[in-house]
């Protein structure tokens, strides 16, 4: 099956679709217009029905009353047009017969006589009701309406209509008691009331809109009702004659039938505005089906006469993007600059059946152009290289724009000679940057040329070129950064996923060692925790973190690098990883180290402690943290030196220097050598008594070096007395107050007896 018949069948079968949505739902709203046309012929015969019932209703009452033949003979003709309009054999034969048999006939027996028609007109009225829908009227409030209209009004109707016959009836025999009379006066008045209740149920279900005026009326009805029911004070009033009785109970029945009409009318409005509703709807759904069908004919004649189109631009779509797919599987298997040219010539050769060709690569640093490739054309007989506003070729890396130039000269290919008839270069651009140019010669066949499809391809071309060019340089840079800069990333937990071989170098690591390892495994202990806290804080944030870090080797000893850590981001701005460039400042900060050592004890010096002790009081008083400063003196130093010698005093300066440092074994305390035999330990802590046991135990670890010391007062061996100060948040002391204070607790630690520990 071929597509133009898939566009006639897809046509028609929408339009049989359609038709059978458009047909069903016609079909729904159709039948639904004529139940409604039903109805509304249904309740012109209902209200017929009750008008010729009332004029029944009336016969029956005047029956009983004495000498009203003339109101007698106005309704008879109210019927007899009724009758006729309403044509039924069976009530004209009826009535026929109570009309020949009036004067034969009692009060009572022609009140039953009219009964027994009402009755009858009551049963068709139902009849009609049912056979015309009204009673199965889906909406709420129309057949709330209708039951009113059809039963329930009529109902009360004809119970105020024996009322009035049976009262008059009785009015007109006060002499005698009539026990049957006064029960079905009694019965039709709790039916009245009965059917009233349920009318006011009704009512009550309907929108305001629609019942205010019934509920009104059906008020007055209840006091008109209320004027008539009391019989037995009738009976007894000598002033209601029977003909005053029914001339109220008459008037009664008027606002009833009122209350019908009311009803009905509300009901015929609601029936018709429906009726014109639907025929809208019907009358609007065909206009709308025939539009629709004529838009799909139209449709399928375009689709028809586009189909030769399609087929036509589809197999050259399908020629171009097998090229295009062909163009990038070739790309994806060529690795050098040099290939890509040759590939991308080629292929535009063959592909635009060009005669010959040449590519030449911009280089914007130095505006020259180098030739990439040629085709059909010996490489010798071109310039290698070009300098820019020198030829045509270069104005073309100016212009940006494809050049088209008529020529006619004869074109030699090796043994075959042609004849080229155009000259088109053509600019490499890659997002408005000029990567190179190409430049190839046409026979007649360029007429031919889909020149968009062409530009397309020349511009997927120069992607691919420019990319070719960018990992060529990135390789021999990225090559150059590995062998020669100190850089390393890590991913969030500060894992190494990439590092270079200066740094390998440097730390005597291979790469296979640090791969994948914690950057810890080139921290030195002598780095403070607070450093590196500081440092994940900022790079965390997406901060840039500098400083010096002292890292250890492979072998132990360590190495200073000045580090740049600077977080690395996706395309969103999320932190994926970091990266660390760093540069080797070992030698220094050996240099810094010598000029704030100690020469004798490694320690460091007074210099030194000038310069940190400020600087750690304020870490402290910014973290709301305790520093503990301790100056210590080895006792009767002098004596010991006159004792054992100078050599001597210099070795045992060096022990007790090892122990006071060993003894501060964080990366954050520090042990100076403040001048002669005396020192000084500056340490963080938590509490007082983390202060005092600390300067304890140093005292006690000197103590058990056993050096001799036969000079010492306080032992046989060497010790050492101490004056502890305690820098807290809110003391304002400076540096010159402190030292004196721990001074003057070191001289009050000599003068009990040495070997101990005074706290300021």
């Amino acid at each position: 099956m071929d597509v133009k018949q898939k566009v006639v069948i897809i046509g028609l079968s929408f339009i049989v679709i359609i038709s059978l949505i458009f047909f069903n739902i016609r079909s729904e709203y159709y039948e639904k217009y004529k139940v409604t046309k039903k109805e509304l012929k249904g309740l012109e015969t209902v209200t017929e029905l009750n008008s010729l019932n009332n004029s029944f209703k009336d016969l029956r009452g005047l029956s009983q009353l004495d000498n009203d033949e003339n109101l007698f003979i106005i309704n008879q003709n109210k019927v007899r047009l009724s009758l006729k309009k309403l044509y039924d054999e069976n009530l004209i034969k009826l009535y026929q017969s109570t009309l020949s048999d009036k004067n034969e006939l009692s009060k009572k027996e022609l009140f039953e006589r009219y009964t027994q028609i009402i009755k009858m007109i009551s049963e068709k009225r139902i009849d009609i009701s049912d056979n015309s829908h009204l009673l199965l009227e889906p909406n709420r409030e129309m057949y709330f309406l209708m039951t009113l209209a059809v039963l329930d009004i009529p109902k009360i109707s004809e119970n105020i209509a024996k009322m009035r016959g049976i009262g008059t009836f009785l009015l007109g025999h006060k002499q005698t008691i009539q026990k049957e009379e006064l029960f079905h006066l009694k019965q039709n008045t709790f039916l009245f009331l009965e059917t009233v209740e349920n009318i006011k149920l009704y009512l009550s279900k309907i929108s305001a809109n629609s019942t205010n005026e019934l509920k009104v009326l059906l008020e007055i009805i209840l006091t008109d009702f209320h004027s008539i029911s009391n019989f037995e004070a009738h009976f007894k009033n000598k002033n209601i004659t029977p003909k005053i009785y029914f001339i109220n109970a008459s008037k009664l029945l008027k606002n009833i039938n009122t209350l019908f009409i009311i009803s009905k009318d509300s009901l015929y409005s609601k029936l018709t505005q429906r009726e014109k509703i639907l025929n809208y709807k019907l009358l609007a759904g065909t206009a709308l089906y025939i539009i629709l069908i004529l838009s799909i004919l139209a449709i399928i004649y375009t689709n028809y006469k586009q189909v030769n189109n399609d087929k036509l631009l589809y197999s050259k779509q399908k020629k171009d993007n097998d090229f295009i797919n062909q163009l990038r599987d070739d790309y994806s298997k060529t690795l050098s600059l040099k290939e890509i040219c040759h590939l991308t010539l080629s292929h535009l050769i063959k592909r635009f059946e060009a005669i010959n060709g040449s590519l030449y690569i911009y280089d914007e640093e130095n505006s020259k152009l180098y030739i990439g490739s040629t085709y059909g054309i010996k490489h010798s007989t071109l310039e290698p290289t070009l300098d820019l506003h020198d030829n045509t070729i270069s104005e073309n890396i100016l212009s940006k724009k494809m050049d088209i130039i008529d020529i006619d000269q004869n074109i030699s290919l090796g043994n075959i000679s042609t004849k080229a008839t155009k000259l088109v270069t053509l600019p490499l651009i890659e997002f408005d940057k000029s990567i190179g140019t190409v430049q190839v010669c046409f026979d007649d066949k360029f007429n031919s040329v889909d020149l968009d499809f062409l530009n397309k391809t020349i511009s997927l071309m120069a992607s691919y070129i420019h990319k070719a060019q960018i990992d060529d340089s990135s390789s021999r840079y990225l090559k150059l950064i590995d062998q020669n800069v100190l850089i390393s990333k890590t991913d969030l937990d500060g894992n190494i996923i990439e590092v270079s071989e200066e740094l390998c170098s440097l730390s005597q690591y291979v790469k296979d060692d640090l791969l994948g390892k914690n950057h810890r495994i080139l921290r030195h202990r002598d780095m403070a925790r607070e450093i590196f806290k500081e440092m994940w804080e900022t790079i965390s944030q997406g901060g840039v973190w500098k400083g010096e870090i002292k890292n250890r080797k492979k072998d132990g000893s360590y190495y200073w690098v000045y580090s740049v850590i600077t977080p690395d981001c996706d395309i969103n701005g999320n932190v994926i990883g970091y990266t660390a460039l760093r540069h080797d400042i070992t030698d220094k900060k050996k240099i810094e180290e010598i000029a704030i050592t100690d020469g004798l004890t490694s320690l460091h010096n007074r210099r030194h402690f000038d310069t940190i002790f400020p600087q750690q009081i304020s870490i402290a008083k910014r973290e709301k943290a305790l520093l503990a400063f301790v100056l210590i003196d080895i006792d009767h130093f002098k004596q010991y030196n006159d004792t054992y010698g100078h050599q001597e005093g210099d070795t045992t300066l060096k022990l007790v220097a090892k122990v006071l440092k060993k003894t501060l074994s964080r990366a954050n305390d520090y042990t100076f050598r403040l001048g002669g035999e005396e020192f000084g330990l500056v340490y963080h802590i938590e509490n007082e008594q983390d202060a005092l046991d600390i300067a304890n135990q140093a005292k006690i670890n000197v103590e058990e070096l056993k050096i001799a010391h036969t000079g010492n007062s306080a032992s046989e061996f060497v010790t050492i007395s101490s004056g502890l100060y305690i820098i807290e948040t809110n003391d304002n002391s400076n540096v010159d107050d402190i030292y004196k204070k721990s001074d003057d607790a070191l001289y009050h630690s000599k003068q009990n007896g040495r070997n101990q520990v005074t706290k300021v």
